[in-house]
């Protein structure tokens, strides 16, 4: 290698101490205040963390340090990461790109050589390379060992502490750095942990503090403007958890009754689950003003599209869903008929014989009665739980009216113990929306009531008690005050048990059984024989108790 003059070794210092002086030295770009002042915090800090606000630059940022850093240093490393290959490949790594080659329009080529890959190489020994941590694999950071090491990780709140210990352990060279940048949706992980912790540099960019903002007008072109500031207060509503991360660039306020964080709806987002089973149509229909019907789809886990429409009546909404559901393949649609949900659904079943559809009653009894107070706060809770364990996701989730509604809905204590959801009411006096898109969400991945049921006799028949499943198929029922399900002879008085319901799997599976069907829909016993009532059955009644007409009330 050419030894530098004195003139290059005094301009290369200048270069490392000013990195936004080199960027607008080899391609023209100013980097607006913000950005100046970050660059410059690494250069005297080994861990810098930046929680921003959307559109104010980040990746703009990041994609300049890589490359100031393989030009300022040699022998170096750079190593760029972020949760999924998108954000590596068609986000930062499409920022380098587009840098180096405005730096060749101007004469100032950078060498190497830069690959589709995500890889600029210069030597064996002085490259940078980009890859995505969806695998959650920290042995990917092993091998990396340089005197001058930069590790970027981008959507930080989206990076596991496995990976970070999987970065931490590369950064031991004699001049090393860690950039972690993104937004603030998460408040848990180590991206939250560094704001609170000593040895780390942190700064907050706001959407209000861009230049477009400031000076109101396009300063910037590609940067947050007043009009997209407008939007999200629209969208997120102002002061709600993602107007904080997503506008303000600040975490959350700490809500300990909000049931689903912003970071699970956006790595869901990110997420396609493979698709096979039921495609599963959930429908919340509008009840006039602003609220919107809303009609979603999901093919086994895959939530996979959706339809907004507003000021439709009764009859519109029908013909609406009918067309959705031929159109994405429904076997089921699970539907609200609070209000007024039952006329479509009504109509939908007229029109569609083959269609499985379930009648959906948020106000109805939980299956766990014992922790929520109905059955919507129980959907919502079942959603949060296929978001955490990452099971649910699909391109529906980056839709914004359901970001925002599904992270801002809270749930709250009641007296008795139990779980119920904030009331509408109190949503839209918060400055909320009605939550259409999150009711609808909500209602598409509730498991139905029989799915209990079809899912004993599918496990009856592969454990090999096929003719016990054939046996007790048509008289399989659960009696509430054992609480228990019996086998039903003919004479509507529990059978004999068989010795082969006595076996261990089979008890588990009558378990499944009882809280999956059973505990749905709580059934009304008759005083007299303590069986239950049949759907429309005939009964006579004091308004406290019931009994069959055969069972002679003691009046």
């Amino acid at each position: 290698m050419k030894p530098l003059t004195p003139d290059e070794i005094s301009r290369r210092q200048l270069y490392q101490a000013l990195p936004d002086k080199w960027v607008q030295d080899v391609s023209g770009e100013v980097p607006w205040a913000k950005q100046c002042e970050i660059m410059r915090a690494l250069v005297v800090h080994p861990r810098v963390a930046v929680a921003s606000a959307n559109s104010c630059g980040k990746t703009y940022l990041a994609a300049r340090l890589v490359v100031w850093w393989l030009a300022m240093y040699r022998p170096s490393i750079v190593v760029t990461t972020a949760p999924t290959d998108r954000q590596v490949t068609e986000v930062l790594w499409r920022e380098v790109r587009a840098f180096a080659a405005k730096a060749k329009a101007r004469g100032k080529g950078l060498g190497g050589r830069l690959l589709l890959t995500n890889k600029w190489e210069f030597a064996e020994d002085h490259f940078a390379i980009g890859f995505s941590t969806k695998d959650n694999d920290p042995d990917k950071f092993q091998g990396f060992h340089s005197p001058h090491t930069l590790v970027i990780a981008d959507e930080a709140a989206g990076i596991s502490e496995m990976i970070f210990e999987g970065i931490t352990a590369i950064l031991k060279g004699e001049h090393n750095r860690l950039l972690a940048i993104g937004n603030p949706t998460s408040l848990e992980g180590w991206f939250f942990e560094a704001f609170k912790s000593e040895g780390w540099w942190t700064d907050h960019i706001s959407a209000l503090d861009t230049p477009n903002l400031k000076q109101n007008r396009i300063v910037v072109p590609g940067l947050v403007t007043a009009a997209d500031v407008e939007q999200g207060r629209i969208d997120y509503g102002e002061g709600s958890p993602l107007w904080q991360s997503r506008i303000l660039g600040q975490f959350p306020d700490r809500l300990d009754d909000t049931l689903i964080p912003i970071a699970w709806v956006e790595a869901a987002g990110e997420r396609e689950p493979g698709r096979g089973g039921e495609v599963v149509v959930g429908a919340d229909f509008a009840r006039g003003g602003s609220d919107s019907t809303v009609f979603v789809a999901r093919h086994g886990m895959n939530l996979f599209a959706a339809e907004e429409h507003n000021q439709k009546n009764t009859m519109e909404a029908a013909g609406l869903l009918v067309q959705f559901c031929k159109r994405v393949g429904a076997t089921r649609l699970q539907g609200d008929v609070i209000g007024l949900g039952s006329g479509p659904m009504d109509r939908v079943r007229e029109l569609m014989p083959d269609l499985e559809v379930v009648e959906m009653g948020a106000g109805s009894s939980a299956w766990d009665d014992a922790n929520y107070a109905n059955l919507g706060v129980e959907w919502y809770s079942v959603l949060a739980e296929l978001l955490r364990t990452e099971k649910a996701g699909g391109k529906v989730f980056q839709n914004k009216r359901a970001i925002s509604e599904l992270t801002s809905r809270k749930r709250e204590i009641r007296s008795d113990g139990r779980w119920q959801l904030e009331a509408k009411e109190k949503v839209k006096k918060r400055g909320g929306r009605s939550p259409d898109w999150g009711d609808a969400i909500a209602m598409c991945y509730a498991p139905r009531p029989k799915a209990g049921l079809i899912e004993y006799y599918r496990q009856l028949v592969e454990a090999k008690n096929a003719p016990v499943a054939k046996s007790i198929a048509p008289n399989l029922l659960f009696n509430g005050r054992t609480g228990g399900v019996e086998v039903m002879g003919h004479n509507r008085r529990p059978a004999e048990p068989k010795s082969d319901l006595q076996a261990p799997n089979v008890q588990h599976l009558i378990d499944v059984y009882n809280q999956a069907f059973w505990g749905a829909q709580p059934k009304e016993l008759c005083v007299g024989c303590g069986e239950p009532f049949r759907p429309a059955e005939n009964r006579i009644t004091d308004f406290i108790d019931s009994w069959h007409a055969e069972c002679k009330p003691p009046f």
